[in-house]
C-alpha cells in the first residue's frame, strides 16, 4: 500500500525528546509553540545571524555582521513599542533591542579582534547549511523513512586539508569550564555524520567557537579613590583596553599596580575569557556509532508522531479556534508521553512548565494556551520545508509525460524513496498518475490517484504563502 513519510527528525527534536517526552509531544507532536521565544534563544539566533554574515565576506566583516542584525533588532524594537516583551517576567524601560545591539556590537568587534587574523587560514565549505540524510538500519541498509536533518553552523577546511565542524556557542558560563560540561554532547557528532553522508568527506572533529555574553567595561566604570588615584576594585568584565582608556581619561600614569593589572588582564583575554575555541577530535567509529543511534532515535520519534498525528490534524482542522479543543487533545496525550525531570535548564524554567502542570485541568489549560500558537510546520528550525515521499509497490518503466499533462511542480527539498531531489513533477499518464524527479521524465514512478492527491496536499501545506498587500 502506498505510504508517505512526512517526518524527518532534527537535532532540536532529538534533544527535546530526550529531555522530556511530554514536552516533545506538545512542541513537535502537536506543534504547539510558545508565542514568544526565550531571551537566550533570540539572542543566540541574532549572534548566529551576525556570524553567518561575518564569515561570508573577506573585507568589512564587522560592518557586514552588524548590518545583518539591524533589521531583526528593529523588528524586536517595533514589537516592544507595541507593548510586546520577550519571555522575561520583568519589563525594562530600556529597549531590549538597543541593549542587545550594544552587546552584539561589542561581541562582533571582539570576535574580529580575536579571530580576524585566523580567518584567512581556513577555507569555508558551508555556512548555516541545512543537511539531511537517511539513517542506517542494523542490517546496513539505508532507511528512507528514518531520516535525520540539522542546521550545521559552519564546515571549514584547515591548512592540512582536514574538514572540521565549527559550532558557535554563546554562554554566560566560564568558557574554560564549558568543554568539561559539553564535550560529550552528541549534537556535534550528529553534525559531522550529516556532513559525511551529504558531502562524502569525513570531518576529523569539531571546533566549539565560544563567545561570552558580556560587554567589556567602559572607562567610566573604573572609579577613583578620594586621593584621585584609580581604585583597585576593578569593574566586572574589565579588560586591558578599558583600563588603558580609564587611565587616559583621568590623566593618570601607569604605576606598578596598574602595570601588573594590565598584564594580568591581557593574559586572561589571551587565554579565552571573552572568546575561546575548543578543538575536539573523533574517529570513524564514533561517526558510525552515532549513525546507528540516530536510526534508533528517529524510529522512536516516528512512532511518537504516529500517536500524535490524529491530534495535530484535529487541531489544524479548527483553524484559529484550535485552543477550544486543545485541552482534551493534550489531556489524552498526557497518559501516553511521560513527564521527566527537566523542568529547569540553566536555572531557567521550561517554556511548557505551567501548561504541563495543569494538563488535566481543561479550564486552566485553555487559559494558558493564549500564550501559545499552533506552528504551520513542525520543524521551524530548518530553513526549507522537506517533503518526504516513500512509495511502496509502485510500477516503474519507460514512460513519458507531455508538458500539457503536468498537474503541478514541487520545488525545494524532495525525498523520493530515499533519494534527495530538488524538483518533482506530477502529471497524468493515461488513467494513472506519474511522478518524475529532477526532470527525469523517462523513468517516472506510476501510482494511484489517491497517492497523487495526498502528495498534492503536502505540497499545498508546505509551499510558501503568497504575500498579501
Amino acid at each position: 500500500m502506498p505510504r508517505i513519510a512526512k517526518h524527518t527528525t532534527t537535532n532540536s527534536e532529538r534533544q527535546c525528546y530526550n529531555s522530556c517526552q511530554f514536552k516533545w509531544a506538545l512542541r513537535y507532536g502537536l506543534g504547539i509553540r510558545p508565542e514568544n521565544n526565550s531571551d537566550a534563544l533570540v539572542f543566540g539566533t541574532l549572534f548566529h545571524t551576525a556570524m553567518e554574515a561575518w564569515w561570508s565576506v573577506s573585507d568589512g566583516r564587522v560592518g557586514h555582521a552588524l548590518e545583518a542584525i539591524r533589521q531583526p533588532l528593529a523588528d524586536i524594537k517595533d514589537k516592544e513599542s507595541c507593548g510586546f516583551h520577550l519571555s522575561d517576567d520583568s519589563f525594562s524601560p530600556v529597549s531590549k533591542a538597543d541593549e542587545w545591539y550594544e552587546m552584539l556590537k561589542a561581541m562582533v568587534i571582539g570576535y574580529e579582534w580575536k579571530w580576524g587574523g585566523d580567518r584567512c587560514k581556513v577555507k569555508l565549505l558551508s555556512n548555516e547549511a541545512t543537511l539531511e540524510a537517511a539513517t542506517q538500519t542494523p542490517s546496513g541498509k539505508r532507511s528512507p523513512w528514518a531520516r535525520y536533518s540539522g542546521v550545521v553552523d559552519k564546515a571549514i577546511e584547515d591548512e592540512h586539508k582536514q574538514v572540521w565542524i565549527l559550532d558557535h556557542k554563546t554562554t554566560s558560563l566560564n568558557l574554560k569550564q564549558w568543554r568539561s560540561m559539553n564535550q560529550y554532547n552528541p549534537q556535534a557528532l550528529t553534525y559531522a555524520w550529516l556532513y559525511r553522508e551529504t558531502h562524502g568527506r569525513e570531518p576529523v572533529g569539531i571546533c566549539y567557537d565560544l563567545a561570552r555574553k558580556a560587554v567589556p567595561a567602559k572607562s567610566s566604570a573604573y572609579k577613583l579613590k578620594k586621593d584621585g588615584s584609580l581604585s583597585h576594585k576593578m569593574p566586572r568584565n574589565a579588560d586591558s583596553q578599558g583600563l588603558r582608556n580609564a587611565l587616559q581619561s583621568h590623566s593618570l600614569g601607569v604605576d606598578d599596580w596598574c602595570a601588573t593589572k594590565l598584564i594580568e588582564l591581557k593574559e586572561r583575554e589571551d587565554s579565552g575569557y571573552f572568546f575561546r575555541r575548543e578543538w575536539i577530535r573523533w574517529n570513524s567509529m564514533d561517526l558510525d556509532r552515532i549513525g546507528s543511534e540516530l536510526y534508533a532515535v528517529a524510529t522512536q520519534i516516528r512512532q511518537g508522531h504516529d500517536k500524535t498525528e490524529a491530534g495535530r490534524t484535529h487541531l489544524k482542522s479548527w483553524g484559529d479556534n484550535w485552543r477550544l479543543v486543545a485541552p482534551q487533545v493534550i489531556n489524552d496525550l498526557a497518559f501516553m508521553f511521560p513527564r521527566q525531570d527537566s523542568c529547569y535548564s540553566y536555572n531557567r524554567p521550561c517554556s511548557y512548565l505551567e501548561l504541563c502542570r495543569v494538563a488535566c485541568d481543561q479550564h486552566e489549560t485553555e487559559h494558558l494556551l493564549q500564550d501559545y500558537r499552533l506552528a504551520d510546520r513542525i520543524h521551524e528550525e530548518t530553513t526549507t520545508p522537506i517533503i518526504e515521499i516513500l512509495i511502496w509497490n509502485v510500477v516503474s518503466g519507460s514512460f513519458r509525460i507531455q508538458d500539457s499533462d503536468i498537474l503541478w511542480t514541487v520545488s525545494g527539498d524532495v525525498v523520493v524513496n530515499g533519494t534527495m531531489s530538488t524538483c518533482m513533477r506530477v502529471g497524468r499518464l493515461g488513467s494513472r498518475y506519474a511522478l518524475t524527479v529532477n526532470g527525469d521524465i523517462d523513468r517516472p514512478f506510476k501510482f494511484p490517484k489517491a497517492l497523487a492527491n495526498r502528495i498534492y496536499k503536502i505540497h499545498e501545506e508546505t509551499k510558501p504563502k503568497e504575500e498579501t498587500s
